[in-house]
Formats: structure tokens, C-alpha cells, sequence
């Protein structure tokens, strides 16, 4: 469809579906992983330092490797890249026992894996054009995304084990690859020294040192529920089922917020919701830590 109208549905519709995929394939997987490693009889020190490399290895490489692919211009060759190497990885993931191999292929995973997330939202961006408050209503795709495979994740593995989960997220990860190929980035060139000046200078700036302390400690809350909470559901007894059953719960709670997240930051302004979220958010860990049982 060569229409107008028809233009702004494929800058919309591609973005979105990347972002159903993107997030399916991390509902998939990722809550499983401790699990994974508890049936491996991984000590909690060794969970622990699988789990926490990830964002680590993060932080170094992904500024990184978006600056090269800012660089170069190569943005759909680096994410495809990724996500080959995210597909590859996966699939042999639940051929590993040992803490040391799978330490290595953690990392690895990780490394190929975190551009994908910046990358795909910038590309979003650049497709809507001058409709980019429409952004929260693409990222609504991801949400879609996580509460489906969340459900049907725990379903698979309830069935066919914690080994089915990797290969299902490879699975849905390829999906993500061929969509990929049709997001379209900007080929805008940057200047590195200006980027760097700019850095400087949002460093320097007092809101934006608060900005990054809340983003650090939100961080940190969201590691320990990512982590642990199917750890700490299974400890109450609670079935691969209900576990994602309940994330499911939880990722369709965001659907009303995204769809009119513009109109409520017009109308309470941004900081207003940051401190509401992060209360309630408090409130949130203080019920899961009394709560009686998996229901």
C-alpha cells in the first residue's frame, strides 16, 4: 500500500512486532534461568555472579558497540548480528552443566544481545517520523509480547522442562532476526567529540545526576525481581504455570499505563509519576515479601 495512510501503518506495524518479539523472546527465557541454575546445584554465589554479570557486561559493551554502529552506519548489520548470535547462543545453553562454560556463554550472549534493545528503539523513533509520542504505544508491542510468552513459557516448561525454554526463546529470537531486516535507521551522522561534550555537560548537571541515581537504584529492584522472583515463587510452592501466570498478570497491568502514558505525563508531569511509581513500587516488594503463597 503505497497510500499515506498506508506508509504510517508499516512505520507503526514493524516496530511493534520487533518489540512483541523482542521482549517474548526475554519472557521466554530469562525468568528461567535461575531455576535453570538451582537444577544445575549451582551454589548461591555462582547464581549470583551469572546473574549479576549480565548487566555489567551491559554497561561496558553497549555504549560501545551502538558508538561503533553510529560510527560505521552499520546499525542493520550489527543488530542482526546480535540476534544471530543471541539464536546461536540459546540453542546451546541447555547443553551446558559446568559453572565455567556457561559463565563464558553468558557473557557472550550478553555482549551480542545488548545493542539490540537501543538500536531497535532508536530505530522506532527515526520510522515515526514527527509522531514520536506515539512511541509508548509501540513499546505496548513488548508488553504483549512478555505477558503472551510469559504464559505460554511457563506452560512449555511445566511440560517439557527448563532446557525448553532456551530453545523456545531461540525460537522466537529468529522470528525477531527476519523483522528486524525490516526496521529502517538513521543514517544521521554523529560527531563523536560533540557526543562526549554532551555527556560532560549532563554530568555536570544536578537533575541529571538525580535522573541516574533513580535510574541506579530502580535498576537494582528490577535485577531482584527479575532474579529471584520465580526462585521465591517455587520456594511457596508455586507451579512453572503460575509463574508465568503471574507475569502475564503483571505485563497486562503496563497495557493501560503505555497506551496513555502522553496524556498522563501532560496532565501530572513526569516527575509527579516518577514518585508515585516508586512508592508504589516499594509497596509492591513489601507484599510480595509477606505474601502467604503463590496465589
Amino acid at each position: 500500500n503505497e497510500t499515506p495512510e498506508g506508509g504510517k501503518l508499516k512505520r507503526f506495524f514493524w516496530p511493534f512486532l520487533f518489540f512483541v518479539l523482542r521482549f517474548g523472546g526475554a519472557a521466554t527465557f530469562r525468568p528461567y534461568t535461575v531455576l535453570y541454575y538451582q537444577s544445575l546445584a549451582f551454589t548461591g554465589a555462582q547464581t549470583g555472579i551469572l546473574s549479576g554479570i549480565t548487566p555489567l557486561v551491559s554497561l561496558v559493551s553497549m555504549p560501545l558497540i551502538t558508538g561503533f554502529a553510529d560510527r560505521t552506519q552499520k546499525h542493520k548489520l550489527i543488530m542482526s548480528l546480535s540476534l544471530i548470535a543471541a539464536v546461536l547462543g540459546l540453542i546451546l545453553y541447555p547443553f551446558l552443566d559446568n559453572f565455567l562454560p556457561i559463565f563464558v556463554l553468558t557473557i557472550i550472549i550478553t555482549l551480542f544481545q545488548s545493542p539490540v534493545g537501543p538500536l531497535s528503539d532508536s530505530a522506532a523513533l527515526f520510522m515515526l517520523g514527527d509522531q514520536k509520542n506515539l512511541f509508548s504505544r509501540v513499546r505496548l508491542g513488548g508488553t504483549l509480547g512478555f505477558s503472551v510468552a510469559a504464559t505460554l513459557a511457563g506452560t512449555l516448561v511445566e511440560s517439557q522442562g527448563l532446557k525448553a525454554a532456551f530453545w523456545g526463546a531461540a525460537l522466537v529470537f529468529l522470528a525477531a532476526f527476519l523483522v528486524s531486516l525490516k526496521l529502517t535507521h538513521s543514517r544521521k551522522e554523529r560527531s563523536e567529540n560533540l557526543q562526549k561534550g554532551r555527556a560532560f555537560d549532563l554530568i555536570k548537571n544536578p537533575r541529571f545526576l538525580l535522573f541516574l541515581i533513580i535510574v541506579f537504584t530502580g535498576g537494582l529492584a528490577n535485577a531482584t525481581i527479575n532474579t529471584y522472583l520465580f526462585p521465591y515463587m517455587k520456594a511457596l510452592g508455586a507451579r512453572e504455570s503460575i509463574m508465568g501466570l503471574a507475569l502475564t498478570m503483571g505485563t497486562v497491568a503496563e497495557l493501560p499505563i503505555l497506551f496513555f502514558a502522553s496524556h498522563f505525563i501532560k496532565k501530572f508531569q513526569a516527575y509527579s509519576l516518577i514518585v508515585f511509581s516508586t512508592l508504589v513500587t516499594c509497596l509492591r516488594f513489601l507484599l510480595l515479601a509477606v505474601s502467604p503463597s503463590p496465589a
